[in-house]
């Protein structure tokens, strides 16, 4: 299936990362040299600045300016025989009473022929050198954060293999949908809004125009109405893409919502946004098009979890579909950035994924769950907007610590890349390695068997 002009790599092994950690060693360096290089340029250049270091701050003699004096402090080549009221030949070397230039003598004598002076604050230097040096640490603990992180350097071809993307209208989906068309897939964006996805489609087609892309052309892609909100467009989709599409080689489930709780949003069928959105309708999705995943094995299925998963329950006794998790008296104590609702369903995803895979052993279909990492798309769009003095405070810990979606999402297509062999059916991956939440989801071998029962029952779907 993924075999033409492979370039294998185990998801096991560290991305190869080199040329982009030379870039941004570079990067380090430019920012020192040239905050070196401008207090060294602005101490020479501004008007006065290395000559009125030697000026007395008050004259009371008469204003007397040697202009061979004058112009060797500006640089400027001798004038001989210059001569006036205010100002004698150069007989000899100056003193330091001849040198004294007043700024109120100037103006009173008449004299305009010097410039101001003017002295660089010394903190002025010593601020742009720290400037320089803030930059070049800031750099390097990016750079040092980016080492961690997933990149996909397969070079695999999809020429002729059908894909489905869920949410491939923004964000890593749409990231993850121009990587996938650029190497010859045939794409499915599965949306709700048809318009935005439509945008995608229209830059791909831009893309693939470019010349240097001509010799490896970008497959076609289709944009389809999706509410994973709603089970009926659910239902409807699949049987569109069964009629209209022969085989699906790959399945990404892809979208989701970040909202606050106390916000009370809910899906078209009721349920509480996260669970209805995020887990209940992917489950159903996925169930509905197993019978074209397994008719073009080897296929996959690529399920998008989170790390926030480690901050997830799921304990379906105190569960409500409508409301989602009743919280404890402990759990309400605690205050979470993120939504319980949304790592609750985000270990629900990975469950899935682990039972799906245990549940497809031997069709030829290869399950994953994988975490993009912390990347800047617009899922938090529901969140209320910030002050700006807290936007500016929290600038430099998301500028360190939060990836691009571009580079979040070859996280997703390593794992549509990769060689079946390379895989664990069922597992979850991060930074383009099996994670350590393997051991975790493992354990909760129960829970993931009656999550699965308990989400069929909720679908229609047979267990």
């Amino acid at each position: 299936f993924f075999s033409t002009h492979m370039q294998y790599q185990s998801l096991s092994e560290p991305p190869l990362q080199g040329r982009r950690g030379v870039t941004l060693v570079l990067v380090c360096v430019v920012a020192v040299v040239l905050g070196i290089k401008l207090g060294m340029l602005l101490r020479t250049l501004l008007p006065g600045a290395h000559y009125a270091a030697a000026l007395p701050t008050y004259s009371s003699r008469p204003l007397t300016m040697p202009m061979a004096s004058l112009q060797r402090s500006a640089h400027l080549p001798p004038i001989t025989g210059w001569s006036t009221q205010n100002a004698q030949p150069d007989v000899g070397p100056p003193s330091m009473g001849h040198t004294a230039l007043h700024a109120t003598e100037a103006v009173q004598s008449g004299f305009t022929g010097a410039a101001p002076a003017f002295q660089i604050p010394p903190y002025m230097s010593v601020g742009l050198l720290m400037a320089g040096a803030v930059a070049a640490v800031a750099c390097f603990l990016r750079w040092k954060a980016s080492q961690a992180w997933g990149y996909c350097n397969l070079s695999t071809r999809l020429d002729g293999k059908t894909v489905v993307i869920t949410g491939g209208n923004s964000g890593l989906g749409r990231e993850t949908a121009l990587n996938l068309a650029a190497r010859g897939a045939n794409l499915i964006l599965a949306c709700r809004d048809v318009p935005k996805a439509e945008k995608v489609a229209d830059e791909i087609k831009r893309r693939s125009k470019r010349f240097w892309r001509r010799k490896t052309p970008a497959g076609n892609v289709h944009c389809m109405k999706l509410d994973l909100g709603d089970q009926k467009s659910i239902r409807a989709f699949a049987a569109e893409v069964e009629l209209k599409f022969p085989q699906i080689d790959a399945l990404i489930c892809n979208a989701g919502v970040w909202v606050p709780m106390d916000k009370g949003m809910k899906t078209i069928d009721g349920m509480e946004v996260h669970f209805g959105a995020n887990h209940l309708g992917h489950f159903l999705l996925v169930n509905l098009l197993r019978p074209s995943l397994k008719k073009s094995a080897p296929s996959r299925v690529v399920v998008t979890s989170s790390s926030a998963l480690n901050t997830g329950v799921v304990d379906l006794d105190r569960f409500s579909p409508a409301n989602g998790r009743v919280l404890t008296e402990d759990e309400k104590a605690k205050k979470s950035f993120v939504p319980t609702g949304y790592s609750d369903s985000k270990l629900m995803n990975a469950l899935f994924a682990k039972e799906l895979g245990k549940r497809l052993a031997g069709d030829g279909i290869h399950v994953s769950s994988v975490c993009p990492g912390w990347c800047d798309t617009d899922l938090p769009r529901y969140l209320p907007t910030f002050p700006w003095y807290r936007r500016l405070m929290f600038a430099p810990i998301l500028w360190l610590n939060m990836r691009s979606a571009k580079r979040g999402c070859h996280n997703i297509v390593q794992s549509v890349l990769e060689d079946p062999e390379g895989l664990e059916s069922g597992a979850f991956y991060r930074e383009c390695r099996h994670a350590d939440e393997n051991a975790k989801l493992d354990a909760m071998k129960d829970e993931a068997e009656r999550l699965w029962d308990y989400s069929a029952e909720l679908t229609g779907v047979a267990a």
